[in-house]
């Protein structure tokens, strides 16, 4: 059976996951269900030899992160690198604000596939989010396993198949990616 040798956390809930906002690069706080979903983490991962916390430097993120990373014992390390798609024009707005100022846009493909809106190019993202697996790998640690707090599209780009929840763990093994 592969060992997992990083997890995955999304962050837990933020005010524009509760008002449905587009967030990218927007730096909105923790709720505090939010704060209560990243307790909850900390408690599924204590028994699992987590030796590092790596975080994308966005509040919703490291707030998280510290709230785990202090129940571990461990410090946390901010990457930007594991932030979330960048959403241009996009950040903080409503898909119903989205598509009464575009119309003639379709929010779903523009978002997730075009940077024509001033955000992140979709083949950039995946390097980068690539890219930094890569590098967490490269200096991981071979005895304890690395956390890394990050975001739902970053997930995505990873494991394909899942659609993760606010405060979701998925571990990775090797033979991932």
């Amino acid at each position: 059976m592969p060992r997992n040798d990083v997890f995955l956390l999304r962050h837990g809930q933020s005010t524009w996951n509760v008002e449905r906002r587009v967030q990218g690069h927007g730096d909105p706080p923790l709720t505090e269900l939010g704060r209560v979903q990243a307790q909850a983490s900390a408690l599924t991962l204590k028994g699992l030899g987590i030796g590092r916390v790596i975080a994308s430097d966005l509040a919703r993120a490291r707030e998280t992160a510290c709230i785990v990373a202090q129940f571990l014992g461990v410090s946390v390390h901010l990457d930007p690198a594991w932030r979330e798609r960048d959403v241009g024009c996009w950040t903080g707005m409503t898909r119903g604000e989205i598509r009464a100022r575009w119309p003639d846009s379709d929010a779903r493909r523009d978002l997730l596939g075009s940077p024509q809106i001033g955000g992140e190019d979709g083949a950039v993202f995946e390097w980068r989010v690539r890219a930094a697996l890569g590098a967490v790998r490269a200096d991981a640690c071979e005895t304890a396993p690395t956390l890394v707090v990050t975001h739902r599209r970053v997930i995505k780009s990873l494991a394909p198949a899942l659609k993760p929840a606010n405060g979701e763990i998925v571990p990775l093994s090797r033979d991932d990616n």
